[in-house]
């Protein structure tokens, strides 16, 4: 079975990736590695299960299966938090169009220390083909009460990414904030991003 990931060499970035996973598994060796940890240090049982499903995401990945890809790669990073890891769920999401959250999981990757040069240059990669492929969006949050959640097309926004320019595809997009008290909605509007368009866009109550 060939890999996508790699042009030359098929099966590298699959033994890579087991390996890193499997490295956990040996005695003696922590997980200091991995960024980003669960509240609970995941057990040997936990790793090893993680391990198969990363297997298992990776030949969904293989048989262009992306959403299923994307969805084992988020039960793996919820144990497991590594570079490959990381990489594969966020070749998934590109290929599904969710660049924002692909490229923050490549944020993540490259600020790791443990990230080998080629998975930084595949990553580079992946960041190149979004940027010719999709737009950018910032979002400034005007008027909004205080600990107001912003999304986009669903997916809450850390209060650090506001403000950022974030990496979208093309299309429209749809961009809401909440309150915190009861979850209500309290703006709400659609937003429309050409290919290798910038664009600044406010986001207001009175948006509803």
């Amino acid at each position: 079975m060939e890999s996508i990931f790699v042009h030359t060499e098929p099966r590298k970035l699959l033994q890579v990736g087991l390996l890193c996973l499997g490295l956990l598994l040996m005695p003696g060796v922590g997980t200091q590695a991995v960024r980003a940890q669960p509240a609970a240090q995941p057990t040997e049982a936990e790793i090893e299960a993680a391990r198969a499903l990363f297997a298992e995401g990776l030949a969904l990945s293989d048989a262009s299966e992306w959403e299923a890809a994307a969805a084992i790669f988020h039960e793996v990073l919820a144990v497991v938090s590594s570079p490959p890891v990381l990489f594969n769920l966020a070749h998934a999401l590109v290929e599904l169009n969710q660049f924002d959250e692909a490229d923050e999981l490549i944020e993540r990757l490259m600020e790791d220390s443990e990230t080998a040069r080629d998975l930084r240059t595949r990553s580079t990669a992946l960041r190149t083909r979004m940027d010719r492929n999709g737009g950018r969006l910032t979002l400034q949050p005007v008027g909004l009460p205080e600990g107001a959640v912003v999304l986009l097309d669903g997916r809450p926004l850390a209060s650090a990414r506001l403000g950022q320019s974030l990496r979208v595809s093309q299309g429209t997009h749809r961009v809401t904030a909440t309150d915190t008290a009861g979850g209500q909605e309290i703006a709400s509007i659609e937003v429309y991003v050409a290919r290798r368009a910038r664009l600044p866009t406010e986001v207001t109550p009175d948006q509803a």
